[in-house]
């Protein structure tokens, strides 16, 4: 592809946050959302239109609804979308639901799985959780993003 398909993440979502926001926010606060009713981690690949110098999801799927204490949650994005024309497949987002009741999640931010998932795939990837391993929905309506993986598309 293109060189500018293989830009840092950092670019296109730190530096250029104002444009992810444009772009991809309401759909992202919408998983949010979904996440926190149904206890499931929803995700979605990003894609990069070339000609349009924007971002936009690529189709949202759900995990199941986390009941095990013990098993945790995981979402399956299925496989990387093929580029196509002027179309590039340029990260991938997903979010972490708050632990079931009587539960206390281990960590926040990327999971081994996720760091596994971002290194097979060769794609940077962004994750919504929480801050602490006990915040709910509720005490933040808008969890904090954290990026992980490569930090350009690496193929």
């Amino acid at each position: 592809p293109p060189r500018s398909t293989l830009f840092p993440y950092t670019t296109l979502f730190r530096s250029d946050y104002h444009q992810m926001s444009l772009d991809l926010a309401p759909w992202e606060e919408y998983l949010w959302d979904l996440t926190c009713m149904y206890r499931a981690e929803q995700g979605c690949f990003i894609l990069w239109d070339e000609r349009t110098k924007k971002s936009f999801h690529g189709t949202a799927v759900s995990g199941a609804v986390w009941t095990d204490c013990h098993a945790g949650a995981e979402v399956n994005l299925g496989t990387v979308p093929l580029d196509s024309n002027h179309i590039y497949t340029v990260g991938f987002f997903h979010t972490h639901p708050p632990a079931p009741p009587r539960c206390v999640k281990t960590k926040v931010g990327p999971s081994d799985r996720d760091l596994k998932i971002a290194r097979e795939i060769k794609l940077p990837g962004i994750v919504r959780d929480a801050s602490t391993t006990r915040a709910k929905c509720a005490d933040e309506p808008q969890g904090p993003y954290y990026f992980f993986g490569p930090s350009v598309r690496n193929y």
